[in-house]
Parts: structure tokens; sequence; C-alpha cells
């Protein structure tokens, strides 16, 4: 193997190395845009339905709102409904594939009914974070999208007050994932609404960094407005960021690969200047044309060639020419490694053989061998 040839595929493994490196970049983009599960969460206390002093009655505009956010969906995402209040309720989750199966999901929640008389959101978001992790386990390469929809934060019933919500104790199971959580609020704006604007930075810091929370007004238009569109616009931009986000922390892996190509270029030269560069053919040849009553005897230096591969024969363009051999193919003289020594292997031309005189032929070129090639005989020395 020459230099020539050690660049050129050297030059491969950069194109290959580069190469992958953009390509990993570029699963990690897809995996930011990969099919979804989606985890719809629905608070069905009395609230909801308008019992209560302050309380508005609009789980119809919501449940109204939800078959055009779900006609967005596309094919293989999944989608798990879950209801809450004082219990939680998981239903059968249900993976697109037809009209018919995003129909089926529309029926589950043109049935749901707000009844229950307390706002369990601790258990909740165990149940919930719990789906998700299991979703998680069957296919990592999916997005996991949840969308919690409520007008209260949290209101456990009574026995379970002890059990109000505390994101980082639940987050101790559930650190640095990158599931989207959306927080649709039907009650007090966020700037309003201090305990909110804690829990939204506890679940960013604690759970998903890709969280964000959605002031849903109890306008019957606005509610439409926020589930049918802004909620899918929110949900495309958390793609985005978390494709910006992949880009950085893809990037530095260019620059690795380089590093450790620069490693593999330096450790190939070390290699071509110990192993390659350093097979010289050494030694001296003395022939004659044995066909002559009285031959003139000439002598060649092979070591000061300073070459791997030495051929003799009739033309100029050879090393050695000899310009009355009686051959049409050179005979080469070649350094070869095996164990650890530098040996010389002679090998003969198309159309003729070589005989040894002073043994029998094979094996590399021993200090005294004398051979004969047609009508001239050689004499190996090996100083």
């Amino acid at each position: 193997m020459n230099k020539k040839i050690i660049i050129k595929q050297l030059k491969k493994a950069f194109i290959f190395l580069l190469t992958s490196s953009f390509l990993l970049i570029n699963n990690q983009v897809l995996q930011a845009s990969s099919e979804k599960d989606l985890i719809l969460v629905l608070d069905t206390s009395l609230t909801m339905a308008g019992y209560g002093k302050g309380s508005t009655n609009i789980l119809p505009q919501v449940k109204d709102s939800l078959p055009q956010f779900i006609e967005q969906l596309e094919k293989n995402d999944s989608v798990t409904l879950i209801t809450f209040d004082t219990d939680v309720k998981i239903y059968p989750t249900i993976y697109i594939s037809s009209k018919k199966s995003k129909e089926s999901l529309i029926d589950y929640i043109k049935n749901i009914k707000a009844t229950g008389a307390w706002t369990y959101t601790s258990m909740m978001m165990k149940t919930v974070f719990q789906k998700a992790q299991e979703l998680e386990a069957k296919d990592k390469d999916r997005q996991r999208i949840i969308v919690v929809m409520t007008d209260t934060l949290d209101d456990p019933p009574p026995g379970k007050l002890a059990d109000r919500l505390n994101i980082k104790e639940i987050g101790k199971r559930y650190k640095d994932k990158d599931w989207f959580i959306f927080y649709v609020n039907f009650g007090d704006a966020i700037k309003n609404n201090p305990k909110l604007a804690k829990m939204q930075k506890e679940l960013q810091a604690n759970i998903s960094k890709f969280t964000n929370v959605i002031d849903a007004k109890t306008n019957e238009k606005l509610i439409k407005k926020t589930i049918e569109k802004e909620l899918p616009e929110n949900i495309s931009k958390m793609t985005d960021k978390k494709t910006e986000i992949a880009k950085e922390g893809a990037f530095p892996v260019i620059p690795l690969l380089i590093a450790l190509l620069v490693i593999a270029i330096v450790l190939a030269i070390i290699y071509y200047i110990k192993t390659v560069s350093g097979l010289k053919v050494s030694g001296k040849l003395e022939y004659w044309d044995h066909s002559l009553l009285s031959p003139y005897f000439e002598n060649y230096d092979l070591t000061k060639q300073n070459v791997k591969e030495i051929l003799v024969g009739p033309k100029n363009t050879y090393n050695l020419t000899i310009r009355d051999l009686e051959i049409s193919d050179p005979f080469k003289i070649t350094a070869i490694k095996a164990n650890g020594e530098v040996n010389n292997n002679l090998q003969a031309g198309k159309g003729y053989l070589i005989e040894y005189v002073n043994r029998e032929s094979g094996g590399y070129l021993k200090n005294g061998d004398i051979f004969r090639v047609a009508n001239y005989t050689f004499k190996y020395t090996s100083k």
C-alpha cells in the first residue's frame, strides 16, 4: 500500500465521518417530529360544568372543540384519554389508523360528564406521567405529548389533603424527560396566578423543559380558538424548539469526529513510516550472461535504490535494465515484512521460471543465493 492509496482511503473515511455526523443530527431532528403519543387529560370536576361560585359551564365548549383538534392528528399517532376529578380514569389507548379510529375517540369525549366534587391534581399527574413512561418504554423514538385541560390548580378530596400537588417529589421518578407538557388553563390567567406560574417553573425544572401553560378564556369562541388553533400551534413551536436544542447538542459531534479523524491520520502516517515506508529492498546483486564464454560481471547495489520493489528486465523503464536479458516480463525483488523481519522476495514474470543453482527454489532470498533467469545468472549477497 503506497502513500497515495492511504491518503485516498483517509479522504473516504473523512467523508464517511462527516456524513455520519450529519445523519446523526438529522436523526435527532427527525425524532422531534416523529409519530406522537398524545395523552389527553380532561378535568371532569363539577366546576367545569359551572357548579360553584364564579364557575362557568365550559365543558360543552371544550368537548365541541376537541374533535377538530383530534382531526389534526396523523396516521399512527396514539391517543390516551384520561379524565380526573375525585378519581382518575384511563381510557383505552387508540392508535390513529383510519377515520373510524378518530370517531371512536370522539365518541369517548362526547360521553364525558363533569360529576366529580374535587380536583385531585396530584393523583392525575402521577397517573399521567406513569402512562407516559409506559408509552416511552414501548418506543423511545415517538414524541410524548401531554395536554391537561382544567380550570382548577389543585383541590384534593377530604382525606387526601396530605397528598397535595408536589411536583419536586413526583419529578424524582421522571427527571429530564423530553415530553411536551401543555397545561390548558381555564382558570385565572397565569400572570395573575402565582401558584400556576410556580407550577409551570417546577414542571420545567423537575420533569420536562418542554412545558408550557396556555391561558384559555371561558368565552365559547376563545375556547374554540385555544383548542383548535393555539394548542396545535404551541405543539408545532415546541417541536421547533426541541429541534433547535437537538441541533445545538448534535453539532459538537462534528469537532469530535474531526479530532478522531486527525488522530487516525497521525496514526496512519506513523504506521506508514514504520511499516510501509520502512520496507526497502536491501543487499547487492552480481549478474552475468552465462551463455558467453567470457562473460562480463556487473554489480547492482539494491540498498542504494531505497525502494520497496525492484524490477529487473530488458526495458529502460525498469529499475535494473539488462538489455540482452532474454525475457519479455521483468522479475521482481520485493521487500516483505514477516515475523518482525524484512525479507527480500523473488518473483518471476510471465513465460519463464527462476532456477536456483545453490538450493531448491522457494522462500526468501538468502545471503549467497545464486539463481538463473533465462540467459543470465544472478548472485545475491545481503551486505
